[in-house]
């Protein structure tokens, strides 16, 4: 079937009554309940959870405005909640059918899905192997309404592999009293002193803790009180970054290195027990391929890490600041990224290997807490 003839569907039951849409795309649903899919500017699509047909039996013909039936439907209530039956029309990939289950839905924008109605406590093996595709498959992963305690978070994250230590906080706080792993990002004060790190002001697009050798491939950030405005985070999808870069460029850094600095933070603050230099040349950091081969996908992507104190390995300073900035001015994340408002009991998992992200600053005097896990990567970047 035809993305062309696809592009003007409208819903109607088997008893030929139709679903309001005037000649646009509308969700296939049941009329009785009003269900009416808000994605309808970019695509129809029947979602069994959606539009409240959990265990019933419905047929649905979807057919062009004054033409022929080209579609049958049926959902049968076994499969109800298993699987999701769907037509789109227009943006084929907004949509993905569940695995087992779950419902995996892109953002839309240039990276991300949501998954929804799943509790990551309770997560079999199946439903885990199938989460774990879709976050490879999307490159990052929001799961809201989730109610997890700091061991929860923990045993979750660590389905994926060993985790990391929390690294050093502003404050010189190594990690939460029993739980290593932990790392609180927050702006809140108790008794004059951050129970977190990164403040409230802006954090720029960076990669977690690519100043070490063997980066975390994986960062898993759940929130337990957010802002009323402001605090969103934003990722990039760095596979399309690289892809879209001219081939000129392409060759210039093939087989480049660069030095990911581990002098500040993504939100500017120096790190403990580290000594600020103005020559990126003789900061602290480890250097890594700026072309970064993903090693479960095989994917090349652009590894920038951030831009402050980054050295080109190999050239001069001043060469090394021009191509920097060259790559960097590709970095759009309008055009390859989404930007995520937290609620609270969300949680967003993102491959650090193939993203940046970066936070946008909000009120001082509101409340952020989020706690983070980072799973340990596998091996150096090549």
């Amino acid at each position: 079937m035809t993305r062309t003839m696809m592009s003007t569907f409208k819903a109607a039951d088997m008893t030929g009554d139709r679903l309001e849409g005037g000649g646009k795309p509308v969700a296939c649903g049941n009329k009785s309940t009003g269900c009416n899919d808000p994605r309808s500017d970019q695509f129809c699509a029947m979602s069994a959870r959606e539009c409240g047909l959990i265990d019933r039996s419905k047929q649905m013909l979807c057919e062009p405005p004054q033409g022929p039936v080209v579609m049958l439907i049926v959902l049968q209530p076994i499969q109800v909640g298993r699987e999701r039956m769907m037509m789109e029309c227009g943006n084929m990939s907004d949509h993905l059918p569940s695995r087992d289950g779950l419902d995996v839905i892109k953002t839309g924008k240039g990276v991300g899905a949501e998954v929804r109605e799943i509790e990551l406590r309770t997560l079999d093996d199946e439903q885990f192997a199938d989460l774990r595709q879709a976050w490879l498959d999307n490159l990052v992963l929001l799961v809201r309404d989730q109610s997890l305690a700091d061991a929860d978070l923990i045993a979750f994250s660590r389905r994926f592999g060993d985790l990391d230590l929390a690294p050093i906080q502003e404050s010189g706080r190594r990690f939460v009293e029993g739980l290593p792993e932990l790392y609180i990002v927050s702006n809140v004060l108790e008794g004059g002193v951050p129970i977190g790190s990164l403040g409230n002001g802006e954090a720029v697009w960076h990669t977690d803790m690519s100043y070490v050798e063997v980066p975390p491939q994986a960062s898993a950030l759940y929130a337990l009180e957010v802002p009323p405005t402001g605090g969103n985070t934003s990722f990039i999808d760095m596979y399309d970054v690289y892809d879209t870069l001219p081939d000129a460029l392409k060759v210039r850094i093939a087989g480049r290195r660069v030095k990911h600095d581990g002098t500040y933070n993504s939100g500017g603050f120096l790190r403990q027990g580290v000594t600020p230099s103005d020559d990126p040349r003789e900061s602290p950091g480890s250097l890594h391929p700026l072309v970064y081969t993903h090693p479960e996908t095989g994917r090349p992507a652009l590894y920038l890490g951030r831009r402050r104190n980054a050295y080109i390995d190999g050239l001069d300073l001043a060469d090394s600041e021009a191509l920097l900035d060259e790559l960097w001015s590709h970095v759009d994340g309008d055009r390859f990224g989404w930007s995520h408002e937290w609620r609270k009991g969300d949680l967003v998992l993102w491959d650090n290997r193939c993203t940046m992200h970066r936070r946008d600053a909000f009120d001082p005097a509101a409340r952020r807490v989020l706690h983070r896990t980072q799973i340990k990567g596998t091996g150096r970047p090549a």
